[in-house]
């Protein structure tokens, strides 16, 4: 008889490209996975009425944001695991540290299964709070935006 793996705790992976063409990283564990996604569509309006006349589907570009809560390894943080830059800056430049942040293609599978449960790609985090719990474990609340979902994601 096969035994069935029962996770008790974050049933979600974030993996993490830096490129089309790189390796995907494991940033953490995630739970509280939340969504949402404008459609692409854009509103015409004619001349000098309020009222939209037609909706013109595939307009406008299909914008993400959501939020996610993410389990870090031991020792590890949002900066050294790549997902926002440094706070500060470091070195003669007076570049704004938040100039710095890189996109990504995001990529979250169930642990379980190793399926595919939301793919995007030009993910940036716009947010994120951060907490050490009991034992070392980091815990993170990320917001981020992004474009262009997978197809089939929305």
């Amino acid at each position: 008889m096969a035994q069935s793996i029962l996770y008790t705790g974050p049933n979600l992976a974030l993996r993490v490209k830096y490129d089309k063409t790189g390796v995907e990283k494991l940033i953490g564990y995630a739970t509280n996975f939340n969504l949402s996604a404008t459609t692409g569509q854009k509103n015409i309006h004619t001349v000098d009425s309020p009222m939209i006349a037609e909706l013109a589907q595939g307009a406008a570009p299909i914008a993400i944001s959501g939020s996610i809560t993410l389990y870090l390894p031991k020792g590890s943080d949002p900066i050294r695991s790549g997902l926002v830059p440094p706070i500060v800056n470091r070195g003669n430049t007076s570049e704004p540290a938040n100039a710095r942040s890189r996109s990504m293609h995001w990529r979250i599978y169930d642990r379980a299964t190793q399926e595919l449960v939301f793919g995007a790609d030009f993910c940036k985090v716009s947010g994120y709070s951060m907490s050490i719990q009991a034992k070392g474990v980091v815990q993170v609340q990320v917001q981020f935006t992004g474009v262009s979902p997978l197809e089939g994601q929305t």
